[in-house]
């Protein structure tokens, strides 16, 4: 197949190199990518390891996901080592296999439409199997539950774009010579320029514009094209934001959601005065606008001297000032006659 560019998007086979040698694809130094040599010397490793990096000592940093071990699959399909879901047996280079889209676990195609067609229902009155349409029917991956659409009756390459491809030296085993070219999801308009290989694809080169802070604002990060951005990051670093008390600071680390009441002690009285200096939770109470602190009430009357002068209130102990004494009269007329005067008691 031809690429944008014209050129030609099949792998060649590179005679000057050995047999199992791959064709790398092209990295630039800013895409902040590393080659995993500890692979490479056998197998030819393909796939970049994606690093973390770190900016101005930690305020703004590159997050980057896993790109999923592709590597490792690679190497344990070239050494026969990878053991099918379904029945544990080894997969064969020359095994038909079906991969999940989902999970990307890889199993013996005979396997998986065996299971497949196992979860047909039968028929209530002779027992056997229901006739369905096989290329329609849904069942669920053995892996993980993902509901699939038609029982596979061909095995395809990891990308899906040619059916039973051929064992070839140079490439990785049911793997066919054409780039990948995923969808990689999450609204990521850049698709996977790998060749054909195993596994999830890995993150998107390019970044998105603008920056991500984490769930304390410390720290701004940088996400790739294809990346969440609602997902909350943690820093790690302590959150220090002022708690609800406004005296003290969060002590725990960076963290999603509310960071709660204070966890000091501080020492308070009750509204009425009968009890002092008594340990409460740092932030509580009710603000007393009379002298300006935090108080709580205690649970007894409060018997403060009413302004009567005569009577004390009986309220259980309130914030703010008693109420006038229940006993007083509403109202007094001053002068007799027509030239009394009546003034409501204040």
């Amino acid at each position: 197949g031809k690429g944008r560019g014209g050129g030609d998007n099949t792998i060649k086979n590179d005679t000057n190199n050995s047999g199992l040698a791959r064709r790398r694809p092209k990295l630039k130094q800013e895409q902040l990518l590393s080659i995993e040599n500890e692979n490479s010397d056998l197998f030819g490793t393909i796939i970049p390891t994606l690093e973390r990096e770190t900016k101005s000592e930690g305020k703004i940093k590159v997050e980057l996901e896993d790109n999923g071990d592709i590597n490792g699959l690679i190497n344990q399909l070239e050494l026969e080592t990878y053991s099918c879901a379904v029945c544990t047996d080894p997969v064969k280079k020359r095994a038909s296999i079906w991969s999940c889209s989902r999970c990307f676990v890889i199993m013996h195609l005979k396997c998986v439409r065996k299971w497949a067609i196992s979860t047909i229902p039968k028929e209530e009155d002779d027992g056997d199997t229901k006739v369905v349409d096989q290329s329609t029917y849904r069942w669920r991956c053995p892996a993980c539950q993902y509901w699939v659409g038609g029982i596979p009756r061909a095995s395809k390459c990891f990308c899906g774009k040619v059916k039973n491809p051929q064992l070839k030296s140079f490439l990785t085993p049911h793997a066919c010579d054409k780039i990948c070219g995923k969808d990689r999801g999450y609204g990521c308009r850049h698709r996977c320029n790998l060749p054909c290989h195993p596994g999830k694809c890995p993150p998107c080169h390019h970044f998105k514009k603008g920056s991500f802070r984490c769930a304390c604002g410390k720290t701004e990060f940088k996400l790739r094209c294809g990346q969440d951005g609602n997902n909350t990051r943690l820093c790690g670093k302590s959150c220090n934001k002022t708690l609800p008390c406004f005296k003290h600071q969060c002590e725990r680390k960076c963290h999603s959601g509310s960071c709660g009441q204070c966890p000091q002690k501080e020492e308070q009285q009750c509204f009425c005065g009968k009890e002092h200096n008594s340990l409460r939770p740092c932030g509580s109470g009710i603000f007393d606008t009379q002298d300006g602190t935090k108080k709580f009430s205690c649970g007894k009357v409060c018997g403060k001297l009413l302004a009567c002068g005569k009577h004390r209130c009986t309220k259980t102990c309130h914030a703010g000032a008693c109420s006038p004494c229940s006993r007083s009269p509403a109202s007094y007329t001053i002068g007799e006659g027509e030239g009394s005067v009546k003034r409501k008691i204040k």
